[in-house]
């Protein structure tokens, strides 16, 4: 490898996972270091674990470009763009901000982003659009033919994500405990026995289960768990528990309001394409028809015959083009095709990947 290679730095980080990319204008060289999940939002000790779990990244893209860790690559990068979730980069950016310099950047080359702008760009390339995401968390990025931009959504674990997988979680949790109480309807009860169990043992072993996921793990520990029963919440409504369906459309219903409130920037006439990103609308396609159904009927402005993941690029493509800051639609377009040639199939979203034409 040639020493005086140049790179910009897209970073993502979520709860399920989280990745790096560099990519070298000069020799459109590509490489990516993809890990577990991180818990961005621990910046509260001395040694800052936010800067800490960055470094993991770098380290592991070091060895990828062959310049040793973090150290050795860190002085190659001309910019970098943080997409990160959970709190959508509005609070705390300044702690992000000094955590990432810690490592040897410079202040003017870091810029904080959310998740879903770094989707939205992925999906269409710095054009307008709706971009949604629903997974952990939730939130909506839209962008105008005006050029208005704004985040709708998000705010984080303990008072945000409406109808995200995380919140359908707490909603079947509180059901779970509602059965133990004996306060629970015979639909929660019913509901219950299919996502835990129907024993009292097996469900206290369950509500029990959170708390040591939020003791061991912390936060993130905790939100992993409360999504997975949500993910199973979504799976039982797709046979046709009354209770779980009644979860499914509560959370479509809020996540529409959402989706509605970024929809007043947008003139009655101007229609505009939408795109879904995230786990829950991604892996499970009843969940992404009753939602795009719902908005349908809601937004006839919304352009949803694309389909709903609209094609174009992953959430990393998205934030190694906000990097590199790019204003021109061809421009995007070509780096962003040329980046993704060298990455698995996956960071190429087709735009038949479609759960709104029952296909």
């Amino acid at each position: 490898m040639r020493n005086d290679k140049r790179f910009v730095l897209g970073l993502v980080g979520t709860a399920a996972e989280s990745s790096a990319l560099a990519f070298s204008q000069g020799t459109g060289d590509v490489h990516v270091f993809e890990s577990k999940g991180l818990d961005w939002r621990t910046m509260s000790d001395g040694v800052g674990t936010a800067r800490a779990q960055v470094a993991e990244l770098l380290d592991g893209l070091a060895q990828e470009v062959g310049v040793g860790d973090f150290s050795g690559i860190v002085p190659r990068i001309d910019a970098v763009a943080l997409a990160v979730s959970g709190i959508d980069g509005r609070f705390s950016t300044g702690l992000f901000l000094e955590n990432i310099r810690r490592l040897g950047f410079e202040t003017d080359r870091i810029r904080v982003h959310s998740i879903a702008e770094a989707s939205h760009v992925g999906a269409f390339l710095g054009g307008p659009g709706v971009a949604v995401r629903c997974g952990h968390g939730s939130a909506v990025f839209v962008r105008t033919k005006q050029g208005q931009a704004k985040l709708f959504g998000g705010w984080g674990s303990a008072i945000g994500n409406r109808g995200s997988g995380e919140w359908i979680g707490k909603k079947a949790m509180s059901a779970a405990t509602g059965v133990l109480d004996g306060s629970a309807t015979e639909e929660e009860r019913n509901f219950v026995a299919r996502l835990i169990g129907e024993t009292e043992a097996e469900i206290m072993k369950a509500v029990e289960g959170l708390d040591r996921e939020r003791y061991f793990r912390g936060e993130l520990g905790a939100r992993h768990y409360l999504h997975e029963r949500g993910c199973r919440t979504v799976a039982i409504a797709a046979g046709g528990d009354t209770y779980a369906t009644s979860l499914v459309r509560r959370s479509v219903v809020q996540i529409s309001m959402v989706v509605g409130a970024a929809m007043k920037l947008v003139p009655p006439d101007e229609s505009l394409p939408i795109c879904f990103r995230g786990g829950l609308l991604e892996r499970y396609p009843h969940y992404c028809r009753a939602l795009a159904h719902h908005l349908r009927g809601q937004f006839p402005n919304l352009s949803l015959g694309g389909g709903c993941h609209a094609g174009g690029y992953s959430t990393i493509v998205g934030a190694t083009l906000l990097a590199l800051r790019i204003d021109d639609l061809h421009r995007a377009a070509r780096d962003a095709d040329l980046i993704a040639r060298s990455l698995p199939a996956c960071h190429l979203i087709p735009t038949r990947t479609c759960c709104c034409d029952g296909n």
